[in-house]
């Protein structure tokens, strides 16, 4: 008498459940940055790649260049997301 499940189709549901589980813990990561990046009513810096976030857009040998340039569009506090940490709160003025 032949199983119901084989070893290939039972292969191909643990992969199905692997998957779901995978897309709900993204999910659940997104809506909570999504809450703490609500909470600082800061604005974001636009342009933020996934997993990698604002780093390709800082010049590594004058950063401040690019943080100023922010500092102009965004205003004196903006965010900015890196390798997919929280965001980062940048000021841009100490008074």
């Amino acid at each position: 008498m032949s199983t119901i499940l084989t070893a290939p189709s039972t292969f191909l549901l643990l992969l199905i459940l692997l998957a779901l589980l995978l897309l709900l813990a993204v999910v659940l990561l997104a809506r909570k940055r999504r809450h703490v990046s609500d909470v600082t009513g800061a604005p974001a810096v636009a342009g933020a790649l996934p997993l990698l976030g604002n780093v390709l857009e800082i010049d590594r040998r004058h950063p401040h260049f690019t943080l100023t340039d922010w500092a102009n569009v965004y205003g004196h506090v903006y965010r900015l997301v890196e390798l997919h940490q929280s965001y980062r709160l940048a000021c841009a003025n100490y008074s």
